[in-house]
């Protein structure tokens, strides 16, 4: 199934031939520009300078994506039905431009009648839980130690934003640091002396900022791994005590630099992540960052948010995503794992979309542009650029054949002539430079098609009807054979999978 986007525009290159003579006959001149659905589950690049239209291509691609993959989604036969839709947009920009496109995006998506409570704005309405809940304590050991596995690659994403140290001392002070994540979020409910030997027990997360920060503390740590720092023999789990002295060792303690980055990560984050909601539990998810006020803090929420998708690749979560990230320039620092990312979350039907104002936007140095580029093998939507060499010379070359006559009497073309093979670029870099606001091309193997995006107004927002189905929610009974009704938001085993 493709994706037909709402452009308009004659496809100059590469259109598909009809199937059949029939069609040929009777088929009409395809003026939309059809991108196949596979293409955003494999991931996508778009390089749109300012002013070129790029809000409006972007709301038009994710609605018609939700549209198609919800039509596929309803049909229950398929051995290869996607799990329910979800849209997450990441506006790394911020500001009120941003609170603008996310109040455009509930609007379009109300009208396809998605429900008010399954559109949310982070952090303006929403607050995402990182923290474990209340029933943690009655859950089984293997669920609470996936909880506590997924807390400890939460806080360390903030901290580090992904990156992999790269010098001797990045690597001891990375090293040291997760050691001391280990030891505040991996804590035992209890310890017991089991043949002799302290044995941890259960699992005691920190369910709070304020309890995580409380821990940053020797005599805490000690006492939750059953030794105590003054004593001559330690008590506790065995070696634990050699993991705090080392947190504390040397004349930058790791300790204290740990506790004041989590500490004014607390204080610039506030509440955004103190809440009980999960990404699915959204079918739109308009995260704003505020990567010009405060780039600290939204290099810290990408990270913390690019973690959660990632771990989703671990987990039978029901639904088909696409995460589009817009403005990536204000996080693409060189602390973040984009690419690593859209190589694993294609595992977990996660789909990403990468947008920025020039090449350079798109990462922190040519090697993760090129990346990031070459892992997202969806092909890219681009608009006009300043910069459209780089771009012509990323998307390769075509077949070009010069042909010559000679002419007769300097103004008649004569039988004889030359045919001179080479090649050009796929995108002409000079027409890359001079299109118009709302115009695109979508390149994709080796073929390039153009088009134009169509503006977004009332009377096409009228146009818009509900999608059938898409406010029913209904969960199957439990040991019931019951299949009446939609498939359920995240559980899909009752139905064929995905």
């Amino acid at each position: 199934m493709s994706l037909p986007l709402f452009f308009t525009g004659v496809l100059v290159t590469g259109q598909a031939p009809a199937a059949s003579m029939l069609r040929q006959l009777l088929g009409r001149t395809e003026t939309r520009l059809i991108v196949p659905w596979i293409n955003a589950a494999e991931h996508q690049t778009t390089v749109a300078g300012s002013g070129s239209g790029k809000t409006t291509l972007m709301v038009r691609f994710l609605v018609s994506w939700f549209i198609t993959t919800w039509m596929r989604h309803r049909q229950w036969w398929r051995l290869d039905r996607p799990g329910r839709p979800l849209v997450i947009v990441v506006d790394c920009n911020g500001g009120p431009e941003s609170r603008k496109v996310a109040a455009r995006m509930r609007t379009w998506f109300s009208a396809l009648g998605v429900p008010a409570p399954r559109i949310g704005i982070f952090p303006d309405d929403v607050s995402l839980g990182m923290w474990p809940r209340n029933d943690f304590d009655a859950l089984e050991v293997k669920a609470q130690k996936a909880i506590v596995d997924d807390l400890r690659s939460i806080l360390s994403a903030m901290v580090s934003g992904g990156s992999t140290p790269t010098t001797d001392t990045e690597k001891y002070f990375h090293e040291i640091r997760e050691t001391l994540i280990h030891l505040i979020v991996d804590a035992p409910a209890r310890v017991e002396v089991i043949d002799g030997v302290s044995t941890p027990i259960g699992h005691n997360p920190p369910r709070s900022w304020l309890e995580l920060l409380s821990r940053f503390d020797v005599e805490k740590l000690s006492k939750l791994w059953g030794g105590q720092p003054a004593a001559e023999v330690w008590t506790g789990v065995m070696g634990i005590d050699m993991e705090i002295k080392s947190t504390i060792d040397g004349k930058q303690p790791v300790m204290n630099s740990a506790r004041a980055e989590f500490a004014n990560l607390y204080r610039a984050l506030g509440d955004a992540f103190d809440g009980d909601k999960e990404l699915t539990d959204f079918d739109v998810l308009y995260i704003v960052l505020e990567g010009v006020k405060t780039p600290d803090r939204a290099r810290a929420q990408f990270g913390a948010i690019g973690t959660m998708l990632e771990q989703l690749a671990d987990k039978e979560h029901g639904r088909t995503s696409l995460m589009a990230v817009d403005e990536f320039s204000a996080v693409s620092d060189g602390k973040t794992r984009a690419v690593k990312w859209v190589e694993r979350l294609r595992k977990a039907g996660i789909g990403s979309w990468w947008i920025a104002q020039s090449w350079q936007g798109l990462g922190h140095d040519d090697d993760n542009r090129t990346g990031l580029v070459a892992a997202a093998s969806g092909g890219s939507l681009l608009m006009r650029s300043s910069d459209p060499e780089t771009l012509a010379k990323k998307y390769g070359t075509r077949a070009k054949f010069e042909l010559s006559r000679k002419l007769i009497s300097g103004n008649r073309d004569g039988d004889e002539g030359n045919v001179k093979p080479g090649d050009q670029f796929l995108i002409p870099p000079n027409r890359l430079r001079a299109m118009a606001k709302g115009d695109v091309v979508q390149v994709a193997g080796g073929r390039a098609r153009w088009g134009r995006v169509s503006p977004l107004d009332d009377a096409e927002l009228k146009r818009l009807r509900p999608l059938p189905g898409i406010a029913d929610f209904t969960d199957l009974e439990p040991d019931t054979d019951d299949t009446t009704g939609l498939a359920p938001v995240i559980d899909l085993t009752k139905r064929r999978p995905a």
